[in-house]
């Protein structure tokens, strides 16, 4: 095989996938790296792995791919809360990929899929790629190590890394988090209720779109900034963001608000994206949001298993 242009750890899950389809709508060679499972289809473009290390070094000295995006991780801060040991599979398998980058393709750029969850609360202010780290669950402390294990694995074997730091992703396939928790409960009963006071904020971003972000940061050609922050640059408050499904889904659901605050959650969590906007990766604007959640409400609408699950 000839030198790939891009291998993706994860491309069966919810961002990984879309991933591998906005670069696979450019001239590119890519390769997609999957776990399988009963529930997990392969797709043409991509690989099983298991992520052991026999494994990887095998895959990585045949592609030596030039680009790697690495998106696998626990998917939730429920998920780390309720399975505690698949923090410790997910740390073995980036290992494993650091260690088959070191022995066969040191030469990579990586790009490392993080999350928000890392900063903890912001005090009401946009969050820098600088700020202090102060996690406030298993979830981002998770996210707080894999990123030191990178970094210090890149300073040590000078490694061309970049963190990939996302905020609050929603789409078709994510059947969790508030937008999905909106649209199902308001589909079904009169009135909903929601934990938190409502006005907790945060920025909102398509799938679609900060997989087209991601796809643009890899194509560029300047210094790459070892952590960035990708977003809209548009931040609103669970309560209007409830209100904004509500519309689009031509519902008269009433939204109440339990006032029971969750400390896992931060009360504020929005980036400040100065870097991506100098590098001119970020073009979204304040009606991406409602684009996104037509897109989205509307394929769930269209399919019963969405709808019923």
């Amino acid at each position: 095989m000839n030198q790939l242009d891009y291998l993706v750890f994860g491309s069966n899950g919810f961002l990984g996938s879309h991933i591998l389809q906005q670069i696979n709508t450019s001239p590119h060679s890519s390769l997609g790296v999957s776990r399988g499972g009963k529930d997990k289809e392969i797709l043409e473009g991509e690989v099983y792995s298991n992520y052991s290390q026999e494994d990887l070094d095998l895959l990585l000295s045949h592609t030596k791919p030039k680009k790697i995006l690495i998106s696998i991780g626990i998917s939730s801060i429920n998920q780390a809360e309720l399975h505690p040991d698949s923090r410790k599979e997910v740390e073995s398998a980036l290992l494993n990929i650091i260690k088959a980058v070191k022995k066969s393709s040191s030469e990579s750029t990586v790009f490392l899929v993080s999350s928000a969850a890392v900063y903890g609360n912001s005090s009401n202010q946009a969050l820098s790629e600088d700020d202090k780290l102060s996690p406030t669950s298993f979830y981002g402390e998770q996210k707080v190590i894999v990123e030191r294990m990178f970094q210090k694995f890149a300073q040590i074997n000078d490694l061309n890394l970049s963190i990939i730091r996302i905020f609050s992703v929603y789409g078709p396939k994510q059947k969790r988090h508030v937008v999905w928790d909106v649209f199902s409960q308001a589909k079904k009963q009169n009135e909903v209720v929601l934990a938190g006071s409502g006005k907790e904020i945060r920025d909102f971003i398509f799938v679609e779109e900060l997989a087209k972000q991601i796809f643009e940061l890899t194509l560029v050609k300047k210094h790459l900034p070892d952590v960035i922050n990708l977003g809209t640059g548009h931040h609103v408050s669970i309560c209007e963001l409830s209100k904004k499904i509500i519309t689009i889904c031509d519902l008269t659901t009433k939204i109440f608000f339990s006032q029971r605050i969750d400390y896992k959650n931060p009360f504020s969590l929005y980036p400040d994206i100065t870097r991506a906007r100098n590098l001119g990766i970020v073009n979204s604007n304040a009606a991406s949001l409602e684009v996104g959640l037509k897109i989205t409400t509307s394929k769930w609408n269209n399919h019963e298993d969405f709808i019923n699950s």
